[in-house]
């Protein structure tokens, strides 16, 4: 069986069937796939939800262990308090313990040093000398420190520091480390036994936009003088969608014909709506509230022009090379991740954290330059085409057998079964 410890909940329906978001059962089923059953069915052990979680940032889809491989198993109620979580601890690490044993592969990450249940998930694999695949996907300690901007400095500090040399001795002990983008491998990779960057990407690639149509958008976009954006993303503090808001003011301000639609859901779209009106954007933004993700999502998200994406911190929205897929410059803040996007894949404009009227002032650049911005609608749509799930679970497969071989040919004392 391949384990995968993580602290992504999952709502209990029945034994065999389990809600969980739309765009992770996603990535489960790629999973599943790329490894075409060579290790087992899968387990998720995670936080489970109470039957009451009204799902406010994503819609969730049922997934059938008995039809899909697929099994649940509740490590703790979610949205424990620390002091709550650590009560139980002990229990939580004796049932990863158990199910370590039982795997052939363990899989697990980081989580809140508070809550740590990914941690629990490796920590096990090396007590019971399981192989394991340890997979960071966002930079957490530099988003910290962002975020905190400068308050409770002793505090972060001491956090960051804890965290950053938890994940050290975790990508030491891994017999494959996969570490989502450059900013986050070129950290870690001195200290790991075998690091990889990856991007985790959840779509097929033949949702890609057709070429027809890619150039149908650009044909558009040559007799028309207005800008369709959009963000596809949670609406919560950190990701800053307010700025995305003061954008599409400030460029309407500069004589662009600009709107913005906000596909998404999450406990700031009350005042995101508010800011909205007081800003008198009126019919300008649209709140399309949350959509399932799949293929009709990227379908959708090719009637666009250009994605936004003006988070407050270090981030690694996945939905950026959903937009790619559907041929969408990125028009974003300059945090490493999404700058270092815009640099290589050349497909957006960025500007510093904050600044939203150098970053309208750049855009309207771009909407002057209509060969410019069809230029990087094309180089978006190649970008969304090369990094579709079909190459990177297939690369990640790839390495996970070499890791394991490795591991056979250096290793005396593998207990059977853990091969």
């Amino acid at each position: 069986m391949y384990l995968l410890v993580i602290q992504v909940p999952f709502e209990r329906v029945s034994k065999d069937v389990a809600l969980v978001a739309s765009d992770w059962a996603c990535a489960l089923r790629l999973l599943r796939d790329s490894m075409q059953g060579s290790h087992g069915h899968i387990v998720v052990a995670a936080p489970e939800l109470s039957a009451d979680w009204a799902w406010p940032e994503q819609k969730s889809v049922p997934i059938n262990a008995k039809q899909e491989d697929i099994k649940f198993v509740g490590l703790c109620p979610a949205n424990l308090r620390a002091m709550r979580f650590w009560q139980q601890a002990r229990k939580v690490y004796r049932q990863c313990i158990e199910l370590a044993n039982q795997a052939e592969i363990v899989h697990a990450g980081m989580s809140d040093l508070f809550r740590p249940v990914s941690q629990f998930g490796w920590l096990a694999a090396i007590q019971t000398n399981t192989p394991f695949v340890f997979v960071e996907d966002t930079d957490s300690a530099t988003q910290i420190r962002q975020l905190a901007a400068g308050r409770n400095k002793v505090r972060t500090s001491l956090y960051c520091s804890l965290y950053d040399k938890v994940m050290k001795y975790a990508v030491c002990q891994a017999d494959l480390s996969l570490l989502k983008g450059k900013q986050l491998h070129d950290r870690f990779q001195t200290f790991a036994k075998n690091a990889k960057l990856f991007h985790n990407t959840s779509y097929e690639v033949r949702w890609v936009i057709p070429d027809d149509q890619l150039r149908e958008k650009t044909d558009r976009i040559t007799t028309t003088k207005d800008l369709r954006c959009v963000y596809l993303g949670r609406l919560i503090v950190r990701k800053g969608v307010e700025d995305a808001l003061r954008f599409i003011f400030e460029l309407r301000q500069l004589g662009c014909d600009a709107s913005l639609d906000i596909i998404g859901g999450g406990t700031e779209r009350g005042s995101l709506e508010k800011l909205s009106i007081s800003l008198g954007l009126g019919n300008d933004v649209t709140f399309r509230g949350i959509m399932p993700y799949g293929e009709a999502l990227l379908k959708e998200l090719r009637q666009y022009d250009v994605q936004l994406q003006t988070p407050r911190a270090e981030d690694t929205p996945r939905s950026v090379f959903d937009g790619f897929a559907a041929g969408l410059p990125l028009v974003a803040y300059d945090i490493d991740y999404l700058a270092d996007l815009i640099d290589t894949q050349h497909c957006g404009v960025k500007a510093p954290i904050g600044q939203v009227k150098t970053l309208a002032s750049a855009v309207m650049a771009l909407c002057e330059d209509r060969p410019r911005l069809i230029s990087m609608m094309t180089a978006a749509a190649a970008a969304g085409r090369k990094h579709a799930a079909d190459y990177w679970y297939k690369k990640r497969a790839t390495w996970l057998e070499e890791a394991l071989l490795h591991r056979l040919n250096n290793s005396d004392n593998m207990p059977n079964g853990k091969t």
